[in-house]
């Protein structure tokens, strides 16, 4: 039963949103498709430990959550409301009964692109898809929004709600309408990257895989809009980063900043493809945010760890800052901004932003080095403090403890 668990286990961490896909797309219920799935997971366990794992085991866990959720319908008496789904579950189980099941498309961009549904708000549309399809906790997902667990939570019951209400068909829309939902399937792109790197360990197998999803997705959406400047920015962003993979960390797991990294371990294949996709960007004053940030990731590392032209990432801020006036981006302005015009300008700017970024790690851990270099030795162990207390990533943690506990005095 071990192997038969461990080779659930590994088909589902890799194939998980395939197989949720192609069964929302039948059933236009997520809570039905996710109840299915859990299941057929279920039968798994003792078919699989029985008679050993099928041949294809994504398409017969499929098959059996289509007969799962059918007997689901059935029992609940909802016939009338769900009677096309009920023929459309039936009529693919029938074509899988008398022959091979078919290869399992890729649904997931459709998942995306559908739970990004401008029925709901911008915020709804990717917390959902997240949740959804990206299978993140919801503790993690109300920390991007910082959000309280309790807020989001009900956030997501609504927005599956009125999806639902809403007879959204799950299906990738027409080129016509990509547009309206881009900057929302951009977003979960990012902010899925984002997640393998804030992972409490980000070593963890399981935590590239997170990386590759979201490098593959941001590939495909590139793929269906190559004219596109945020579409070729999210991807130019995530080959950069990406390049730099083998160089975050210590033998011990502690994190390394990027001007501490050895440029020997960067991917350079990698970053020649961020850098080419950078040079088809319209001038920096016309581009979005990802195409901004970029940008930015592009001056960190044109000339090599701790080469940074800070006068012209502090520009760039600027015009981010332009478009998006948010916190987050106020906080991260403030690096560059210390570097070019001072840190007690930097640290002016910090401190006003205290209340709406109380709970943001990153916030802290900036405050806590800027105050370091004003030679505050007490508040910035205080800052540090909490920044460890707030960061969930253990090389987080042992590189801001390393950080704090350098400081004199």
């Amino acid at each position: 039963m071990d192997d038969a668990r461990k080779r659930i286990a590994e088909v589902m961490r890799h194939d998980r949103g395939r197989i949720l896909a192609a069964l929302v797309r039948n059933l236009r219920d997520v809570d039905l498709a996710e109840e299915a799935l859990s299941e057929a997971v279920e039968s798994a366990v003792c078919d699989w430990s029985r008679n050993g794992p099928p041949d294809r085991p994504r398409a017969w866990l499929i098959q059996v959550a289509r007969r799962k959720a059918i007997d689901r319908i059935r029992r609940h008496g909802r016939f009338a409301d769900r009677l096309p789904e009920l023929e459309i579950l039936a009529r693919a189980d029938q074509e899988a009964a008398n022959g091979d099941p078919p290869e399992i498309p890729d649904e997931r961009l459709a998942l995306i692109f559908a739970c990004c549904h401008p029925a709901l708000s911008a915020k709804s549309r990717i917390a959902l898809t997240l949740r959804t399809v990206c299978r993140l906790p919801t503790e993690d997902i109300a920390r991007f929004f910082l959000d309280t667990e309790a807020t989001m939570a009900q956030r997501l019951s609504r927005a599956k709600a009125k999806l639902r209400k809403a007879g959204v068909g799950f299906e990738v829309p027409g080129a016509e309408m990509w547009h309206e939902r881009l900057d929302s399937v951009l977003t979960v792109i990012y902010l899925v990257y984002n997640k393998c790197y804030s992972a409490p360990d980000p070593t963890d197998p399981r935590s590239a895989d997170l990386c590759n999803e979201a490098m593959y997705l941001s590939k495909l959406v590139f793929g269906m809009l190559p004219e596109d400047d945020e579409a070729r920015g999210l991807l130019a962003l995530l080959q950069l980063i990406d390049s730099r993979r083998a160089a975050r960390f210590e033998p011990d797991g502690t994190a390394v900043p990027l001007e501490s990294q050895d440029a020997g371990l960067w991917d350079h294949d990698g970053m020649a493809a961020g850098f080419e996709l950078l040079a088809g960007l319209r001038p920096p004053q016309e581009n979005g945010f990802y195409a901004l940030q970029a940008r930015i990731q592009a001056e960190h590392m044109r000339y090599g760890p701790g080469g940074t032209r800070w006068g012209a990432v502090l520009a760039i801020y600027d015009l981010m800052w332009a478009r998006m006036p948010t916190p987050v981006v106020a906080c991260n302005r403030a690096v560059p901004l210390a570097k070019v015009a001072g840190v007690p300008e930097a640290l002016d700017e910090i401190e006003s932003l205290a209340e709406e970024l109380a709970d943001y790690p990153p916030y802290h851990a900036v405050r806590a080095n800027l105050l370091a270099e004003a030679g505050q030795v007490g508040p910035a162990r205080e800052a540090y403090d909490r920044a460890i207390r707030l960061s969930i990533s253990a090389a987080d943690v042992q590189f801001l403890t390393a950080r704090r506990d350098r400081l004199s005095g």
